[in-house]
């Protein structure tokens, strides 16, 4: 079955709506308690958990929606 795509309507279910968004907000907690803040990579890191922490924000607005 090449060519063929599998598309997700999450507007009619809230309920897979709200898991979905609460699984990508545990993967980028996971993704800050992981960052390295020691050496060379401490502003990397930084930069990674502002970029990380405003997903969340802008996910956990959406969820509220």
């Amino acid at each position: 079955m090449a060519g063929t795509h599998i598309v997700l309507n999450l507007e009619d279910d809230i309920e897979k709506q709200v898991y979905w968004i609460n699984r990508t907000i545990d993967i980028f907690s996971e993704l800050i308690s992981s960052l390295d803040y020691s050496g060379e990579q401490e502003q990397l890191a930084q930069y990674l958990n502002g970029l990380y922490t405003y997903q969340i924000k802008l996910l956990t607005e959406a969820n509220l929606e």
